[in-house]
């Protein structure tokens, strides 16, 4: 947390890394994914910088499966089940 005109202010932000094979077909980026065995060093301070880099890597294609998405996905004011359905 970081303080903008003294008072805090809780921010994210999503750390990319370059694309798996899937992701890979609509973009050359893609979120990293931290696998569920690694969040506890993911959020440990005490977890070594080189360990953690290593984890900035491509989550494995063969664990993922790619599906139609709504054109609705593509509207941040919409937030409707309809953005579930496939396009």
């Amino acid at each position: 947390m970081w303080t903008g005109d003294g008072k805090p202010l809780l921010t994210t932000a999503v750390i990319t890394t370059t694309a798996n094979g899937i992701v890979g077909e609509v973009h050359n980026r893609m979120p990293v994914v931290v696998p569920p065995d690694r969040c506890a060093a993911w959020l440990d301070p005490g977890t070594p910088a080189d360990e953690l880099l290593r984890m900035l890597a491509p989550f494995p294609a063969a664990l993922m499966v790619a599906a139609d998405a709504s054109p609705l996905v593509n509207n941040p004011r919409y937030d409707g089940p309809d953005c579930l359905r496939a396009g």
